[in-house]
């Protein structure tokens, strides 16, 4: 399933037990120019922009199971960026694919609450491994449950640090989150 964000397009893939990924397929020249930083706080509102049904562009075949799992995350998904709801839904399993050190960091990753921020280093010694914050910050770049698994939310111990999407992106979810200071 696809829908259009304002970070742009998202797939949202599902099987028949559990989120796999929340991916954005906009690539981020197109995110920086079609949604940058006046749109966010133009007159037009997050929730006006989501006032929208859910867009099934997928022409694949699944499962009944799958497609009900990939509604439910649309519909947090556009909740939200009309910041009407904070905290992914704890009944949809997650099933991401990594290593076992991924999936330690990115379950400390989901720990962090909504319009706060931790650093890569926190994150390290968070799940026993001080000193690496540098695998801690190659983990967030692998991951593919984006908004689920909130690795926008991990910053630098000196600034904002980086995101697979563009510091831009990264910026734009932290504002939505009311993290305007990074």
């Amino acid at each position: 399933m696809i829908i259009m964000t304002p970070i742009g397009a998202l797939k949202i893939s599902c099987s028949d037990k559990a989120l796999r990924s929340i991916t954005c397929i906009t690539s981020k020249a197109k995110i920086s120019d079609k949604h940058n930083d006046s749109n966010l706080n133009s007159k037009r509102s997050n929730t006006e922009f989501y006032n929208t049904n859910v867009d099934i562009l997928d022409k694949h075949r699944k499962s009944s199971s799958a497609e009900e799992l990939e509604k439910r995350v649309a519909i947090w998904v556009k909740s939200y960026f009309a910041n009407t709801s904070i905290d992914f839904p704890t009944d949809i399993p997650l099933d991401p694919d990594g290593t076992e050190f991924q999936k330690q960091v990115w379950e400390e990753l989901r720990k962090i609450p909504y319009g706060e921020t931790k650093t890569y280093g926190e994150i390290a010694k968070r799940i026993g491994k001080p000193g690496s914050a540098r695998a801690v910050g190659n983990a967030c770049g692998k991951n593919h449950i984006l908004l689920a698994i909130p690795c926008h939310r991990v910053v630098g111990s000196s600034g904002i640090g980086g995101f697979a999407l563009g510091l831009a992106t990264k910026r734009k979810l932290l504002a939505i989150e009311g993290r305007l200071n990074l």
